[in-house]
């Protein structure tokens, strides 16, 4: 006990002592702050220690960690560093996961506006699987000792469209980031997601692609999926290029193999040659069961998706992709609730965002990626095929 109460009081003290180079104004906005080898070195701590008291410092909005860079003392829009003056509110950001660089520059952007307004940030990682767990967490919210709050929707079903009702009829200042939950009269920043499933079908189009087929998934309902959808199907219709529903593969995202699932689209003669995929996860399934059924670089066959991960997953066969602009989403849904704390009674904002320009990925050599297996007889059956 006491050996565990001595590490949380090192972690503590090392998050004091920055915190106070902060304040002071020693360590300024866009200033690096020493490295987790740096802090064991100048206070004897343990490397776990130093790494917890920066991901802390990072949680309550004081630094901004850059992969393989380091740690920064939070950015400001307008050049001030409000933390020097009394923090008057606190807010909270909930989003899934932060392995992604869209969801860090979520974050950044988020912060960056909160910061500059004298708002403290609580950011919490959920990823809700059970669509209840969401909805008691969200009826909770109003109880927390928070402001107001930004979420990303996981479920999109009846118990969490109650709870998000309940909040809103209490007036408590909520946006939701990046999937928006239809019919509801609650502020929303996100991506235009029909513009960016339409820009990556007109990209294989550009290309000279008109079998163009779309990985989405069947396990994930939110609107966003159903956007990027209809901008796939706008794109073809303009175009004058047939919509085939054989073409078309939902896959379970729950689910790890989706070897069978591509191979029945594919095994057929007249298929696609190329692929607009709903997101990288997606991509990433299709290029690994291609690769499981004997496919190579030399098919000819390109993809399109949304790289919401850096470097891009998976990534052997020739991509168009786009990214989306985080920061921008970010900085919107901050605007939003500082506006809905302001004005409970406002009437509610939905605030598109575009996303970054396409960029082009040629192939890799397939031979430099781990393997994935044995293609076995399937595999040789439909590379002869093609």
């Amino acid at each position: 006990m006491c050996k565990m109460a001595s590490k949380h009081h090192i972690c503590e003290r090392i998050k004091q002592q920055l915190r106070q180079r902060i304040v002071s104004g020693e360590l300024g906005p866009g200033m690096r702050v020493p490295s987790e080898y740096e802090l064991v070195a100048q206070s004897g701590a343990a490397r776990s220690q130093a790494r917890k008291a920066l991901q802390e410092l990072e949680r309550d909005g004081l630094l901004v960690r850059k992969r393989g860079s380091g740690s920064y003392v939070a950015p400001q829009v307008d050049g001030s560093f409000p933390i020097n003056g009394p923090i008057y509110e606190t807010v909270r950001i909930v989003v899934p996961e932060y392995g992604s660089r869209y969801v860090r520059q979520i974050l950044e952007g988020f912060m960056e506006r909160m910061l500059a307004n004298g708002t403290n940030v609580i950011t919490s990682y959920e990823q809700f699987t059970d669509p209840e767990h969401e909805a008691a967490f969200l009826n909770l919210v109003d109880r927390m000792d928070v402001a107001g709050m930004v979420t990303w929707v996981i479920n999109d079903s009846p118990v969490v469209r109650d709870a998000l009702r309940r909040l809103r009829d209490r007036q408590f200042p909520l946006v939701l980031v990046d999937r928006s939950v239809t019919d509801l009269d609650i502020d929303i920043a996100a991506s235009d997601n029909e513009a960016i499933g339409y820009q990556l079908t007109q990209a294989l189009i550009e290309r000279g692609h008109e079998a163009i087929g779309l990985v989405t998934s069947r396990s994930d309902t939110a609107h966003t999926i159903i956007e990027r959808e209809a901008g796939y199907r706008r794109a073809l219709e303009e175009a004058a290029l047939p919509c085939d529903e054989r073409f078309i593969i939902r896959l379970d995202e729950t689910q790890t193999d989706h070897t069978r699932d591509v191979a029945g689209v594919i095994a057929h003669a007249q298929r696609p040659t190329a692929y607009v995929c709903i997101n990288d996860a997606l991509a990433e399934s299709l290029e690994t069961s291609l690769r499981q059924l004997g496919w190579t670089t030399d098919h000819g066959f390109e993809i399109a998706c949304v790289a919401d991960f850096e470097p891009r997953r998976g990534g052997w066969l020739p991509t168009e992709y786009i990214r989306q602009d985080g920061v921008a989403i970010g900085r919107n849904c901050a605007e939003l609730l500082l506006a809905r704390m302001a004005d409970a009674s406002r009437p509610a904002q939905h605030i598109l965002i575009p996303s970054g320009p396409r960029v082009y990925e040629g192939p890799r050599d397939i031979e430099d990626l781990e393997p994935t297996g044995t293609t076995g007889a399937q595999g040789a059956v439909l590379g002869a095929s093609h």
